[in-house]
């Protein structure tokens, strides 16, 4: 990039990819200028990331970031898109690559900077993008796409968990209506509803 081309005169490089390993409390984020190695992975608080991403804004001429859809909704990709960064929600995964069994927040960090370069190089199947919903779509479309959805729900009141079988074309059966019409003799059918 030539000096005088340069629409910030403060720019020091091209771009900068961050990965953002986000939780409740602490952000880790793994940082690459250009096309370099990318840098030990720092750990800061909500407050921190935004200051440390406005910084990153002033230093390069396009700033990425990209996160791990997860609990916390869109919240952050919200934020950060509004500063004028470029950010991807990517569908959570393992990232160790070389199954090592090792998981550290500093590591998935690292690994979706690493998958950032790479997609923003032009490889599409570094990671995959989970739509964002509009704020038009509630708080509904909040809780979509994100690692927790579809887990926790809890019976109704008064009932143990349902064991129901999904067949197409067909209405769904509870285990008990299963096995009742199955010919399973009654020793069986009494096993059954001690478990």
């Amino acid at each position: 990039m030539n000096a005088n081309t340069k629409s910030n005169p403060n720019e020091t490089c091209e771009s900068i990819k961050l990965g953002i390993d986000a939780h409740a409390k602490w952000y880790y984020v793994g940082r690459q200028v250009d096309g370099a190695t990318p840098q030990p992975v720092q750990k800061m608080t909500f407050e921190g990331l935004l200051r440390f991403v406005a910084k990153q804004k002033r230093l390069a001429g396009e700033v990425h970031t990209c996160y791990e859809a997860g609990p916390f909704g869109y919240h952050l990709h919200r934020k950060l898109t509004a500063m004028g960064v470029t950010n991807y929600v990517v569908q959570p995964r393992v990232w160790d690559e070389r199954s090592k069994g090792v998981k550290t927040d500093k590591l998935d960090a690292l690994a979706l900077c690493q998958r950032l370069d790479r997609f923003a190089l032009g490889n599409r199947k570094a990671f995959s993008i989970v739509r964002v919903p509009t704020r038009d779509e509630g708080p509904e479309g909040e809780r979509r796409g994100t690692k927790e959805s579809g887990r926790g729900r809890r019976p109704s009141a008064g009932r143990g968990p349902v064991a129901t079988v999904h067949r197409p074309n067909h209405r769904r059966e509870s285990r008990a209506d299963l096995l009742a019409g199955s010919g399973v003799n009654s020793e069986h059918r009494h096993l059954q509803t001690m478990i």
